[in-house]
């Protein structure tokens, strides 16, 4: 059984959490904010960036 392929594009997400994470900090920014952000379901963030929050925030510097 698959899953539901990604409809979303990485570098986008990348960008969006840039800005979430420029405007509240890493520490502030949640998963929820990241996936209303995003609008990537959390399960879709973890399975593309695998190291999670961390990685995401890394790919964004």
């Amino acid at each position: 059984m698959r899953g539901i392929p990604n409809t979303f594009n990485d570098k986008e997400i990348i960008l969006k959490a840039q800005e979430i994470f420029w405007r509240k900090g890493y520490n502030a920014t949640s998963l929820s904010d990241l996936s209303k952000a995003t609008g990537a379901g959390a399960s879709s963030l973890y399975n593309t960036f695998k190291g999670g929050k961390k990685e995401l925030f890394k790919k964004s510097l």
